[in-house]
């Protein structure tokens, strides 16, 4: 069994899912509010197909769109190195990821990918969250159809930050 932990704060860094605009409302409209009471809903995951996020990674600067295809939506991360496709699917404010796509150039010509899906959508986020919640989801991966990995993934809020972008 494979175990992995997602560091919620990891993620919305990564995705740029923090909205500046939003937590400074909350700050600035009450300084006394308690960092427990501020809670992150869907609306910080990015799904609008308007978005162009642009991001400075350690690897270069990478660009990600978000494209709507059916009930799902399609996050495409890339830049000349490496390529990161997550698509998932929102219900009752709760985020599933149902593929994972990824390459990364190792070196020179080389490079390492990888094709990921689940016996069930993967639980990603089961928003409204606020600070110390945790949550667990238990399936199967598949990245090789005959060597399936049972996983159990955990996340925890750990707090949160002021992030200026």
């Amino acid at each position: 069994m494979i175990t992995k932990t997602i560091l919620l704060a990891s993620f919305l860094l990564f995705s740029g899912v923090l909205n500046s605009d939003v937590i400074s409302h909350h700050y600035n409209n009450d300084s006394s509010m308690n960092l427990d009471e501020v809670k992150i809903g869907p609306e910080y995951f990015p799904i609008d197909p308007s978005l162009k996020l642009v991001y400075n990674s350690s690897m270069g600067e990478a660009y990600a769109e978000i494209k709507k295809k059916g009930n799902s939506y399609v996050m495409d991360l890339r830049n000349d190195d490496f390529y990161f496709i997550q698509t998932v699917f929102v219900e009752n404010d709760t985020i599933f990821l149902t593929k994972l796509e990824q390459e990364v150039d190792v070196f020179l010509f080389i490079s390492s990918s990888a094709s990921v899906t689940y016996s069930r959508p993967y639980l990603r986020f089961p928003f409204p969250l606020k600070n110390n919640d945790s949550w667990t989801w238990t399936g199967v991966e598949y990245i090789d159809e005959e060597n399936p990995d049972s996983i159990t993934v955990s996340g925890k809020v750990l707090g949160q930050e002021m992030v200026e972008t």
